[in-house]
């Protein structure tokens, strides 16, 4: 994506939402992830939180709102890609690589369970997994749930 842009703006969601089964990183977590993954790119990446709001066109507005002017969007979530065309926005989805493998809730789903996840998440990724215990915590999550 970086290729077709100047600049990226990666939305993180469910900013209001962490510690629970389906997200349990903080926002802050989520952005050093991505900022520990790809040092090099910083300077063309910006990272800002959305929080959970359950009417589409006020969350599309609010996104809007804290992004400023976008040429285009890039998602592969039909909900998100949704919202956007119906505000009038190009959207486009870039091809996924081995989505089974690589998808974030196949790799939870392998520290949960004590699986191999390490060779499938960048050095930047990994770095900051290891540092908050993920593994744990996604498995005291799970304790909680059950």
């Amino acid at each position: 994506m970086l290729n077709k842009a100047d600049e990226l703006i990666v939305v993180i969601g469910s900013g209001d939402s962490s510690n629970t089964f389906e997200n349990p990183f903080s926002v802050e977590e989520r952005a050093r992830m991505i900022a520990e993954s790809m040092p090099n790119q910083m300077d063309r990446i910006r990272t800002i939180c959305i929080d959970d709001v359950h009417d589409d066109v006020k969350w599309g507005k609010l996104v809007l709102s804290k992004v400023g002017r976008v040429d285009v969007v890039f998602s592969n979530d039909n909900w998100v890609g949704g919202i956007f065309r119906n505000m009038g926005l190009i959207v486009e989805e870039p091809p996924f690589f081995a989505r089974n493998l690589y998808s974030g809730t196949h790799i939870k789903k392998l520290m949960r369970e004590g699986g191999s996840w390490q060779e499938l998440v960048p050095d930047g990724t990994k770095k900051v997994l290891k540092e908050i215990g993920a593994p744990e915590r996604l498995k005291a999550i799970k304790q909680q749930r059950s």
